[in-house]
């Protein structure tokens, strides 16, 4: 391969490939554990213990509610979705993907889990996380392209 060509190594980017592979498949089971868990309740209850324990051991900031926690919830789940996705194949449409996804579980929770309560909140956060996951996934894709392009071209190669 010469120097500075756009031709690609068949096994350029496998390992980035499989580490989004392992990502995608934990963040997914998680995801659909808890957004698939028949009880609303129970999942309401975990957070707010979660809350508290938050609230006893770490500066958590005084006027946040386990609601808000929730939220943040909403977002960090959907963050490996995306990363992992991106990981193995970047392409930015994955955030329009994680987005119908999302709008996809609220509506199973409206018309299949009568326990759970869906919210149009839910599709934005899960948005915001899947499409942080997509960033930070292109990020470490460029980052791991540019590092392999320059110990391609390297003289000391």
């Amino acid at each position: 391969m010469q120097a500075g060509s756009s031709q690609q190594s068949p096994h350029k980017g496998a390992t980035r490939r499989r580490i989004g592979v392992v990502i995608l498949l934990t963040g997914s089971s998680l995801a659909a554990f808890l957004v698939l868990f028949p009880s609303g309740w129970v999942i309401n209850r975990l957070n707010v213990h979660i809350w508290w324990f938050l609230r006893q051991n770490t500066p958590l900031p005084p006027a946040m509610t386990p609601e808000q926690l929730a939220e943040v919830w909403n977002v960090v789940m959907f963050v490996p979705l995306g990363l992992g996705l991106a990981l193995i194949l970047p392409r930015w449409w994955w955030a329009g993907v994680l987005c119908g996804l999302s709008i996809t579980i609220e509506l199973l929770q409206f018309f299949v889990l009568s326990t759970r309560h869906p919210d149009i909140g839910d599709v934005v956060m899960n948005t915001a996380g899947g499409v942080l996951g997509v960033v930070v996934g292109a990020l470490i894709t460029r980052w791991c392209e540019k590092r392999s392009n320059q110990s391609i071209d390297s003289p000391h190669a």
